[in-house]
Protein backbone atom coordinates (compact mmCIF):
# COMPACT_ATOMS: atom_id res chain seq x y z
CA UNK A 1 0.00 0.00 0.00
CA UNK A 2 0.95 3.33 -0.70
CA UNK A 3 0.57 6.95 -0.17
CA UNK A 4 0.92 9.79 -2.78
CA UNK A 5 0.68 13.22 -1.60
CA UNK A 6 1.47 15.17 -5.02
CA UNK A 7 0.03 13.69 -8.27
CA UNK A 8 -0.49 15.48 -11.60
CA UNK A 9 -2.74 13.90 -14.43
CA UNK A 10 -6.15 11.91 -14.27
CA UNK A 11 -5.92 8.08 -13.40
CA UNK A 12 -6.29 5.69 -16.46
CA UNK A 13 -7.77 2.50 -15.74
CA UNK A 14 -5.05 -0.35 -16.26
CA UNK A 15 -4.47 -4.00 -16.94
CA UNK A 16 -4.61 -4.50 -12.75
CA UNK A 17 -8.34 -3.06 -12.35
CA UNK A 18 -11.59 -2.61 -13.84
CA UNK A 19 -12.33 0.36 -12.19
CA UNK A 20 -11.72 2.77 -9.95
CA UNK A 21 -13.17 5.80 -7.72
CA UNK A 22 -12.78 8.84 -5.34
CA UNK A 23 -14.40 8.08 -1.96
CA UNK A 24 -14.46 10.34 1.08
CA UNK A 25 -12.87 8.16 4.36
CA UNK A 26 -16.29 7.64 5.59
CA UNK A 27 -17.47 6.25 2.46
CA UNK A 28 -14.81 3.50 1.35
CA UNK A 29 -16.44 0.63 0.05
CA UNK A 30 -14.60 -1.41 2.32
CA UNK A 31 -17.29 -4.78 1.79
CA UNK A 32 -16.48 -4.35 -2.04
CA UNK A 33 -12.97 -5.13 -1.75
CA UNK A 34 -10.58 -8.38 -0.14
CA UNK A 35 -11.66 -8.98 3.24
CA UNK A 36 -7.88 -8.03 4.91
CA UNK A 37 -8.92 -4.64 3.72
CA UNK A 38 -11.28 -3.85 6.20
CA UNK A 39 -9.05 -5.00 8.65
CA UNK A 40 -6.35 -2.93 8.02
CA UNK A 41 -7.36 0.08 5.92
CA UNK A 42 -9.33 1.61 8.83
CA UNK A 43 -6.35 1.09 11.46
CA UNK A 44 -4.54 3.20 8.49
CA UNK A 45 -6.82 5.75 8.72
CA UNK A 46 -6.99 6.04 12.17
CA UNK A 47 -3.25 7.03 12.41
CA UNK A 48 -2.01 3.58 13.33
CA UNK A 49 1.54 1.75 12.24
CA UNK A 50 0.87 -1.64 12.04
CA UNK A 51 2.65 -4.70 10.92
CA UNK A 52 -0.09 -7.22 9.54
CA UNK A 53 -0.50 -10.14 7.79
CA UNK A 54 -3.17 -12.41 5.88
CA UNK A 55 -3.23 -15.68 4.92
CA UNK A 56 -5.72 -16.66 2.01
CA UNK A 57 -6.67 -19.83 0.09
CA UNK A 58 -6.78 -20.12 -3.65
CA UNK A 59 -10.23 -18.88 -3.89
CA UNK A 60 -9.47 -15.30 -2.00
CA UNK A 61 -10.79 -16.41 1.26
CA UNK A 62 -9.21 -15.06 4.46
CA UNK A 63 -7.93 -18.04 6.08
CA UNK A 64 -6.20 -16.59 9.46
CA UNK A 65 -4.76 -12.32 9.96
CA UNK A 66 -2.39 -10.89 12.41
CA UNK A 67 -2.00 -7.33 12.63
CA UNK A 68 0.21 -5.69 15.54
CA UNK A 69 0.30 -2.43 16.17
CA UNK A 70 3.58 -0.21 16.00
CA UNK A 71 2.32 3.10 17.64
CA UNK A 72 0.74 6.19 15.79
CA UNK A 73 2.04 8.69 13.17
CA UNK A 74 0.68 11.92 15.44
CA UNK A 75 2.69 14.52 12.62
CA UNK A 76 -0.04 17.06 11.15
CA UNK A 77 0.92 15.88 7.82
CA UNK A 78 -0.03 12.47 8.04
CA UNK A 79 -3.42 13.99 9.75
CA UNK A 80 -4.29 16.22 6.44
CA UNK A 81 -3.71 13.09 4.33
CA UNK A 82 -6.18 10.98 6.12
CA UNK A 83 -8.60 13.71 6.07
CA UNK A 84 -8.41 14.29 2.16
CA UNK A 85 -10.52 11.61 -0.26
CA UNK A 86 -8.95 8.01 -0.74
CA UNK A 87 -8.38 7.28 -4.17
CA UNK A 88 -9.25 3.28 -4.50
CA UNK A 89 -9.21 0.94 -7.45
Amino acid sequence: MFLATDWSGEPKITEEMSEFGWFAKDDLPLDEMLEADGHFIPELMEGKRIQAEFVYDNEFHLQKFTIEELGRDESEETEQEINREIKLR
